[in-house]
């Protein structure tokens, strides 16, 4: 594991439903909504510009220190990891992005990476507005989220292979956990060691991203019920006859198995086959008959 060189390929994003399509997508529309109307904002208040665009604008894209505005802005504690208000500060988040999250695709699947950035926004988040207040920190509210999210999926994927070779054409290639010390160096140098609230979200979602991949190596994946959702989701607001919700029942239990097989077989490879538990045996041996 951990022999190719994806920074030689040419960097298309891949497949159907690609995961860091998505990702890329989001955070994209996030950030030119916000560049818009921040022009708007200029064109229309002058020099109060900055104040309006934060307090009617920016305030709805952030996640406040405060836990009382979760119910007037739920959708925050995921919205602000896709928010990104700079140019240098998105071109920068996304070639992080997409450096950790091409290779954490090859290297555990398709439906992994999402999970991951979002476990990582959400656990991050939280633990920003609760050290906030235990601390009473001055910090008004956490924005430049996606670095944040970001650091999640960067971790897991290290701990995945931290000495996958990258760039082979220089030497004989770098480990990935070099470029890794990097990002986290670079992340670390753009936070204010003052405000503890941000540090703490950052290092818990770097938290994350590790516990995440020890629980895929125990057999243990945290993404199956957000599929499980969205497939029933999709079910709901997608009404069929009795005869396609059948097949679909059926399509959901075949996906169920093909993603049970998927975890095993990851489990396989990173630890061996003594490593499955008995009810995991049983489960191949019950698809081979």
């Amino acid at each position: 594991m951990g022999q190719r060189d994806y920074f030689d390929k040419k960097p298309t994003l891949g497949e159907k439903n690609n995961a860091l399509v998505f990702l890329f997508t989001v955070n994209t529309i996030v950030f030119l909504i916000l560049i818009f109307l921040k022009l708007v904002f200029l064109l229309e208040y002058r020099a109060e510009a900055d104040a309006q665009f934060i307090d009617k604008v920016l305030y709805w894209f952030t996640l406040s220190p405060e836990a009382s505005q979760l119910l007037y802005k739920p959708w925050s504690i995921i919205i602000y990891a896709f928010t990104n208000l700079s140019l240098m500060g998105f071109l920068s988040n996304m070639l992080w992005l997409w450096s950790f999250g091409y290779i954490l695709q090859d290297l555990i699947g398709n439906k992994k990476l999402i999970p991951i950035y979002l476990y990582g926004a959400f656990i991050g988040g939280l633990f920003f507005i609760l050290v906030s207040f235990i601390l009473k920190t001055d910090v008004n509210y956490l924005n430049e989220g996606s670095n944040t999210a970001i650091l999640a999926v960067a971790i897991a994927t290290t701990t995945l292979s931290p000495n996958y070779k990258i760039f082979q054409h220089i030497g004989s290639g770098f480990s990935l956990w070099i470029l890794t010390v990097v990002f986290v160096v670079i992340d670390v140098s753009f936070i204010s060691f003052t405000n503890w609230a941000v540090v703490a979200s950052h290092v818990v979602a770097a938290f994350v991203g590790f516990i995440f991949i020890q629980q895929i190596k125990k057999g243990n994946d945290w993404s199956n019920w957000m599929y499980a959702l969205s497939n029933y989701l999709g079910n709901m607001f997608s009404p069929k006859s009795s005869q396609e919700n059948k097949a679909q029942t059926t399509n959901i239990k075949l996906n169920s198995d093909q993603e049970k097989v998927d975890t095993i077989l990851d489990k396989i490879n990173m630890n061996g086959y003594d490593s499955l538990s008995k009810s995991e045996k049983e489960f191949l041996e019950n698809l081979k008959k």
